[in-house]
């Protein structure tokens, strides 16, 4: 209804009702114009539109949910993914080896094991363009490549051809700084149903992730890091921009999400403070 404010949820309601409803696109709300559709020109795998949801806050008020299903079944592989993409067309995107900053919104009734539901920098095309073409964010049950404590689920960072929860990864799997037969991180299990999740890094030797109740509460520190994974640095970032899949169009992840930035540059932890405390005072109404 305003720049900064919630979307018209009564409107949203009435076309919806007696019928079902598809997200068409996520509109970008900072100037640049990186609105993420169904498809673009660089597209080779077409998406499938994901659906609504939504959340109830607790005086009431649906929050929509940009929902990729999946998670019902905890399907190994779809033929497409539900998802919206931007990979060709944005603008102010961190590119290269420059300094990143994610967070999204996240929910955590819909979050499955598989790969992959990502949001954020990714290819320019639906392609592998190998390790730290990407760099996009995620909330998994996902042990693949690498686990935290606990069963999940965990902030994560897609950084292509690794799925993280740290730089300790399956042996199996991948060839990170360090691995083991487990690949498990000490980065706790994030168990918010509506939950607050951020990655920083500066694209050659740190990268961070924190999480926090979206409803109340401060951010907390998941991993701290002094180097990227082996094989990663420096990042060769791309700048497009998706969400639901993974950066060839990986089909088999499923999430649910409310909303999201990508900042270029590392924000400090004041800044973080301030967006989770801004991101309290709408959904722990």
């Amino acid at each position: 209804m305003a720049a900064g404010g919630l979307a018209d949820l009564t409107a949203l309601g009435l076309f919806c009702s007696g019928t079902s409803c598809k997200v068409t696109a996520l509109y970008d709300q900072t100037g640049n114009g990186n609105d993420m559709w169904r498809a673009d020109t660089a597209a080779t795998r077409p998406c499938d539109l994901m659906d609504i949801a939504y959340w109830q806050m607790s005086d009431g008020t649906n929050v929509p949910v940009a929902l990729e299903h999946g998670w019902e079944s905890n399907l190994l592989w779809k033929s497409t993914s539900q998802c919206l993409r931007n990979r060709d067309k944005t603008k102010n995107m961190p590119k290269g080896a420059q300094p990143q900053t994610e967070y999204a919104i996240f929910h955590g009734k819909y979050v499955n094991g598989n790969c992959c539901f990502d949001y954020g920098n990714t290819e320019t095309g639906i392609r592998d363009d190998g390790n730290g073409s990407m760099g996009a964010l995620t909330f998994t049950t996902m042990t693949f490549w690498s686990k935290g404590t606990g069963n999940g689920p965990w902030p994560m960072m897609d950084w292509e051809n690794g799925v993280y929860a740290g730089n300790v990864a399956n042996c199996s799997k991948s060839a990170a700084s360090d691995c083991t037969a487990t690949g498990e991180n000490p980065n706790p299990s994030v168990s918010y149903d509506i939950a607050t999740i951020f990655s920083k890094d500066n694209g050659v030797d740190h990268w961070q992730l924190k999480s926090g109740n979206a409803k109340t509460g401060p951010l907390s520190v998941n991993i701290d890091l002094s180097a990227l994974p082996k094989g990663y640095s420096p990042l060769k970032l791309e700048g497009g921009l998706s969400l639901g899949e993974g950066g060839a169009g990986d089909s088999g992840g499923s999430g649910g999400f409310s909303e999201g930035g990508v900042i270029t540059g590392e924000t400090t932890d004041a800044t973080d403070t301030a967006i989770q405390t801004s991101i309290v005072s709408v959904y722990g109404k």
